[in-house]
């Protein structure tokens, strides 16, 4: 945590090339954030930036994952009905 922050920006970037877009704020003294939205199979970055009344800090250093690929559907499968008068 630093010293005097009042809440932290995530940002995310999906091109490593890319420009950082801010997708949200947490409050101080929460360390979680959910990211929603994102595609299958796709890489991504994330840093985050404390802030306070004086102004953005400088930005953390970032962290990459790829989500995982949508699995193919279930084959094989079957369905038997029966109709019982």
């Amino acid at each position: 945590t630093s010293p005097g922050r009042t809440a932290t920006g995530v940002e995310r970037r999906a091109d490593p090339a890319g420009a950082y877009a801010a997708i949200g704020t947490v409050a101080a003294g929460v360390a979680t954030f959910a990211d929603a939205g994102l595609t299958p199979g796709a890489a991504y970055c994330w840093r985050v930036v404390a802030f306070n009344a004086l102004g953005d800090g400088v930005p953390s250093n970032q962290a990459c994952a790829a989500t995982p690929a949508t699995p193919p559907p279930p084959g094989g499968l079957s369905v038997t009905i029966t109709v019982v008068p």
